[in-house]
């Protein structure tokens, strides 16, 4: 993958299953042209966000998760979306079948 900032495309954490996930649909807008330099904060928006709510699901913050996982999709509905629904439809599948934690105390 291509950095458009240095250390800026840093390999999600292989337990967090939804950072990987949205990895994924970052690179294939990136296969596809759609991502150019001036979405760069967009595109580290949505590595951010996918990353707390990976990791909130994971200590089961239900609370923190849902909050984050908002803010990920309107993050991911301002990045290009291709013609085709496909990889989209893809990754919202993915986050849907996320468990579903109780957030804990």
């Amino acid at each position: 993958m291509d950095e458009f900032l240095p250390g800026m495309a840093a390999a999600p954490d292989p337990e967090n299953h939804l950072a990987i996930a949205a990895e994924k649909y970052i690179e294939a807008l990136e296969s596809l042209d759609l991502i150019q330099s001036h979405h760069v904060l967009k595109v580290e928006l949505v590595r951010g966000l996918a990353t707390v709510a990976g990791k909130a699901a994971a200590k089961g913050q239900a609370a923190a998760m849902a909050m984050a996982s908002a803010q990920l999709r309107e993050a991911m509905d301002d990045l290009p979306q291709p013609m085709e629904g496909d990889e989209f439809a893809k990754l919202m599948e993915e986050l849907n079948r996320a468990p579903q934690t109780k957030e804990t105390h």
